[in-house]
Order: C-alpha cells, then structure tokens, then sequence
C-alpha cells in the first residue's frame, strides 16, 4: 500500500518529496440532493475550487510534488504549455512568481486586445508569453524543449513542466487527495458510491484511480473527457498509470478496463459551449451559490446529471464530484453568458 503523507516527508525510496502549496483540506459539502432530476442520488462537491486564490483548483495539488524537482534542479524559469485561458498555466506562472522564479508560457491561439481571465494573471505575475497556432501547438513538447534550450543559451536554468502537470510526479497530486477524501468521509460518517471528476489531461483521474486502489477504496471512478475521446483518455491515462508504476517500483494492479471514462459532452469542442450548457451552468449558480466553469467542471456536471436522468447510474446512489477549479477562465467568457 502507498502512503502519499509518509512519502512526501521522507522522500526516500524513489518515493517524492512534497511542497505545501494548498490551503487543505478543501471542504466536501452537500451540493445537489437526491431527487428525480438526480434519479435519486445524492451528489456531494469536494470544493477543490479553495485551493488557494491565485492557485485554485487541482493544478496546485500536482504543482506542490514538482516543487522539490524544480529546487533540485536549481531552475530559474519554468516552462509549460496550454490553451490560452489555461488552468495550469496560470497556476505555474503563479507558483513560480511564489517562488522567486520566472515563468515562460507557451499558449495555443492569438492574444487580441485587453488580456483577460488567466491571461491577464499571467502578464500580471510577469510570465512571458509564447503563442503558437493549433499546427504548432501539435508538436508542443518538442517546441517546449526548443524554449528550454534557448533559455540556457542564455545562462538561464529551465524546468520544463508537462501539460497539465500529468506526467508521473504529477499523479501524486489526487493519490494524497484520495486519502484526504477517505479521511473526511470517515469523519463524517458517510460513504460514497463514485466520484466524478473532469478529465482534461488526465492526470487528476490518474491520481484519484491509483488512490482509490492503494488505499482499497471500494469506488467507482468516472471521467468525463473535455476534449478529444474516450479512447483517447483511456489509452493515455493507462500509460500514465504504468509510467508512475515504473518510477515508484510500485504495482497497482490496474486494469484498462477499470478506467471508467465517459464521452458524449465535450459540446462543439474544447473551451467550447451549446448555450444549453450555459443555462445549466447559470441555474446551478442561482439554485446553489458554486460557480462552475464552461470549460471543465460545467460540462462535467451536466454530463452527470443528464446520465442519471438517462439511467446510465444506478439509482439512490451517493456520487462525489470534484470541482477542480476554473473560475479566473469565466472573466473571458462572460460574452457567452451575457452576451
């Protein structure tokens, strides 16, 4: 069995080191209750949306087991890559400002007038900024080693983190979040029957599937992808899950067939909103006071709700769904809201 809290203080062992970044633990309150709009079940909302201000959402919880790596390495930039109004992006330019560092963004699309959102975080904590066209952004990892070496070239020391921060460091992230969860749930004497998270890159999911079977944490873990496909995803995070087997000398005894994603609610793409969709996101605001973005944990939630009212869940059920954050991205959308 893995226990992330013992490893992240010795760093021993192949096992990481750990940097506290986060406010935690983050809240699970009571969200939507069981009703026939919900075929029954109850849904709880572990509000990682708290994380922190400039670092909200799940981004923080991957970023705090680089931070030993980033240290070690003696960097003095640190590299990643997104969309324009990305997530994570903004969490390392701001992690790295923390820091005492430099931050260096390379972001798919075109900047057009007045920053806005985590764009405007990133130009306002000093990051520089690199954007690249959808047929660049394709070979992004190798355009992020280009930058790093352009950095050296220069005398700087980068640090290139991957998008998202999915890689295998990153996957730790939601493995201690899962015993944060299984410790509150005890302490609130009640138990759930799944957990429902956005998956994006990956990695979230990754760390939630490998936490919730370390642990023996008897829970269905459902994704639903954002962008791209189901077999997409499921392909991908199996790999993750065998890479961070590999550099941990850890076995999971994860199958591909327990990896639980669910397609059918990216919408007209990534970052990309049906104005039913905006409704929802809207009616939940007013019936719950919990923002939810348009780009992850929107789309997420309906997803959920309309496959409870399609009967794809069993019914009377008690479902967790992460909130991973992404409130900063609605200052650029609010076009799509109150146009």
């Amino acid at each position: 069995m893995i226990d992330p809290s013992k490893s992240a203080s010795r760093g021993r062992n192949g096992l990481p080191a750990a940097s506290s970044w986060a406010r935690l633990p983050t809240p699970i309150e009571p969200f939507l209750p069981a009703s026939e709009n919900t075929s029954g079940c109850e849904i709880l909302i572990k509000r990682d949306d708290l994380t922190g201000s400039l670092l909200l959402g799940n981004k923080i919880r991957k970023l705090e087991f680089f931070v030993p790596h980033i240290r070690e390495a003696g960097a003095e930039v640190l590299i990643t890559c997104g969309g324009l109004q990305s997530n994570h992006a903004r969490a390392v330019a701001c992690l790295a400002s923390r820091m005492g560092i430099k931050s260096h963004l390379v972001l798919l699309g075109r900047e057009r007038g007045i920053p806005d959102g985590n764009l405007f975080l990133d130009k306002m904590v000093g990051a520089s900024l690199k954007f690249v066209s959808p047929r660049y952004y394709e070979r992004i990892d190798e355009i992020m080693l280009e930058e790093a070496e352009r950095f050296k070239n220069r005398g700087v020391k980068p640090y290139i983190i991957p998008e998202g921060g999915s890689n295998e460091i990153g996957v730790w992230g939601y493995v201690k979040a899962t015993a944060e969860i299984m410790g509150q749930l005890k302490k609130m004497k009640t138990a759930v029957d799944a957990v429902v998270v956005p998956v994006g890159t990956g990695g979230t999911y990754a760390g939630l599937l490998v936490g919730s079977k370390s642990f023996d944490w008897k829970v269905k873990i459902y994704g639903y992808n954002v962008r791209l496909t189901a077999e997409y995803f499921t392909h991908t995070i199996f790999n993750l899950i065998k890479s961070f087997e590999k550099r941990y000398e850890v076995k999971t005894g994860i199958r591909k067939s327990e990896i639980r994603i669910i397609d059918g609610y990216v919408g007209p793409g990534y970052a990309k909103t049906y104005p039913r969709e905006i409704r929802f996101i809207r009616e939940i605001a007013q019936s719950t006071g919990i923002i939810l973005d348009h780009v992850y944990t929107g789309k997420t939630l309906f997803g959920l709700v309309d496959c409870l009212q399609k009967g794809m869940f069993p019914r009377d059920k008690r479902i967790l769904f992460i909130h991973t954050g992404g409130l900063w991205g609605l200052y650029a959308a609010r076009d799509k809201f109150f146009s």
